[in-house]
């Protein structure tokens, strides 16, 4: 009787043991084994409303030529995507609706490459998106109404050779703000240099009849090409990239500046040795990342600290994309070696890389809860427990 109680008591241990390494797998498991969504086209960005219940996604649909080949880059869609919670990233099998950003798509034409998707911004409310190509189609999405409260497709911009890019909006949603960028014309000196003056307009814009109520004239004064705007959590902030050699160089220098909303003031600014293509601000506004271009670096600067702060990626990967969770205690970045770095935002110490995909990502976003960590790349969308 006491041999068979030993035995009974042993046995008991290893179950109880096995169900306790059972169990810590599986809460450790998303961590480090993310669930994947496939999607249709090639992803260029990504994004999490307010709530929580919408996931957006850009990206880029190729047309073919008529003999069959490669069109080359085809129009950017945006799609929304319902979420049953931030849980491993669980979402909807099928888009709720994807609004068309660019022109008719199932006919070649040379000028409609007009580019994937890539610039998408939530209103407070979560009802409101505006999405942008990089140098064509803007619209702004009523995902109630389903429908474009404000589009600028293809045509319009090639007429009128503007360029909108999403800002953002109001605390109350009421208003919408976004960039119009033309090209001035060059000095001589400017001419003989390659370089062209952009003049950028602020437009306010009320959502709900589509009234422009405000416009600010020439607001980047030294003129120079803005690479993207963000609106900070007070509404009165405007964060901008900017690249002193245009659109079309990649590693120019250039500027990240704090401007005041509502008259143009610079409030803040950092100079940039080699710009790239995106940056990102922190919740409460004090902290922004810029990737470092092909240099394996990324830039974090502290507003009221004069000198930024500069992380080095561990394997000297090249950071596309990066992101603040919304809890503002860390720094997630994607590179175009398909690994994903996570920083401590406060100490800037390496917490953990995830080797995630075997081509380039170009989009990270963080759960409005910061539970969830959402990567973009090609043609999948993976979710880790953050």
């Amino acid at each position: 009787m006491k041999l068979r109680w030993k035995f009974t008591r042993k046995a008991t241990v290893k179950v109880v043991a096995a169900v306790g390494v059972l169990c810590a797998v599986l809460y450790c498991s998303p961590y480090f084994i993310p669930r994947t969504v496939t999607v249709p086209h090639e992803l260029w960005s990504l994004a999490y409303s307010p709530d929580g219940k919408t996931l957006a996604t850009g990206d880029q649909f190729a047309i073919d030529k008529p003999d069959g080949t490669h069109g080359g880059y085809g129009v950017g869609d945006l799609r929304l995507w319902g979420t049953r919670g931030s849980i491993f990233g669980d979402i909807a099998a099928d888009p709720l609706t994807t609004p068309y950003l660019g022109i008719q798509r199932d006919k070649y034409n040379p000028i409609a490459a007009t580019g994937p998707c890539t610039d998408i911004r939530f209103s407070p409310n979560s009802r409101y998106v505006m999405a942008a190509n990089p140098t064509s189609s803007f619209g702004i999405w009523d995902t109630v109404e389903k429908r474009w409260i404000y589009h600028r497709p293809l045509s319009q911009v090639i007429m009128s050779k503007e360029r909108c890019a999403p800002i953002g909006f109001s605390a109350d949603s009421s208003l919408c703000y976004y960039a119009v960028i033309q090209e001035g014309k060059p000095t001589e000196v400017q001419r003989k240099n390659w370089k062209q003056p952009y003049q950028t307009d602020i437009i306010v814009q009320r959502i709900s009849d589509g009234v422009v109520v405000g416009r600010l004239n020439d607001f980047l004064k030294d003129r120079v090409w803005p690479v993207k705007f963000r609106l900070l959590s007070d509404s009165k902030t405007l964060a901008c990239l900017t690249n002193n050699d245009g659109p079309t160089t990649g590693d120019g220098p250039g500027l990240l500046k704090l401007l005041n909303i509502t008259n143009g003031a610079t409030l803040e600014s950092w100079p940039i040795k080699r710009v790239r293509q995106d940056f990102s601000a922190s919740q409460d506004g004090r902290q922004f990342a810029t990737t470092g271009g092909n240099n394996g670096r990324m830039i974090v600067f502290n507003r009221g600290v004069v000198k930024p702060s500069v992380v080095n990626i561990p394997n000297g990967d090249s950071i596309s994309h990066s992101a603040f969770s919304p809890d503002g205690t860390q720094i997630a970045a994607c590179g175009w070696g398909g690994d994903i770095f996570v920083w401590d935002a406060h100490s800037l110490k390496p917490r953990k890389i995830i080797f995630g995909f075997d081509r380039f990502a170009m989009g990270v976003t963080f759960s409005p809860d910061s539970k969830t960590l959402a990567v973009a790349s090609v043609l999948s969308v993976k979710f880790w427990k953050a």
